[in-house]
């Protein structure tokens, strides 16, 4: 089963990203792959990404919605029925990048080994927060992949999954990643 995640380019150095994650289990997600694109017109990204989705066949996949977000998302949802829109808010980005965490710590998440999504991780900072729990903040740099890889996994966590938590050390969960 398939989950997947785009992130729309915003500006002139932003890419557009898709990512898949994939479960075998219902318990651990494997990234299968990435997709970045330069900015393009509306119409080029939604034939590109519904080319993706012919491919992929994913259970659902979530479409960063805010700003020019809202329009692809838009587009898309009238070609397939399991496209989810997520406007990101604090509080949203904040649950959506807590589960990405999560995953990764409790290594129920497989990444891909590439340099280039890799380095992508470097823009993010954690910060306690007793508001949110922690917050998110990220840099200027490149992000694209991971906010794709973000929004595919909480595609997964959305529809539900079934796994134990790990016994872990609470220094080391809130250890800035």
């Amino acid at each position: 089963v398939y989950y997947g995640g785009l992130d729309i380019a915003m500006g002139h150095e932003d890419q557009c990203a898709v990512v898949f994650v994939g479960t075998r289990d219902g318990e651990t997600l494997e990234q299968h792959t990435f997709y970045t694109r330069s900015q393009r017109n509306t119409a080029f990204i939604v034939r590109w990404v519904l080319q993706l989705i012919e491919t992929w066949k994913p259970k659902l996949f979530y479409v960063d919605a805010t700003g020019v977000g809202a329009g692809v998302f838009d587009l898309l949802k009238e070609k397939f029925e399991g496209i989810r829109g997520l406007v990101f808010s604090s509080k949203k980005r904040t649950e959506m990048y807590s589960y990405l965490r999560l995953l990764i710590e409790q290594r129920k998440l497989k990444l891909i080994n590439d340099k280039k999504f890799l380095r992508q991780f470097e823009n993010y900072k954690t910060k306690f927060s007793g508001h949110f729990g922690f917050t998110v903040e990220k840099g200027k740099g490149r992000d694209d992949i991971v906010d794709a890889l973000a929004l595919a996994c909480y595609g997964f966590k959305k529809v539900g999954y079934k796994w134990e938590y790990l016994d872990i050390n609470i220094d080391e969960l809130w250890k800035v990643i």
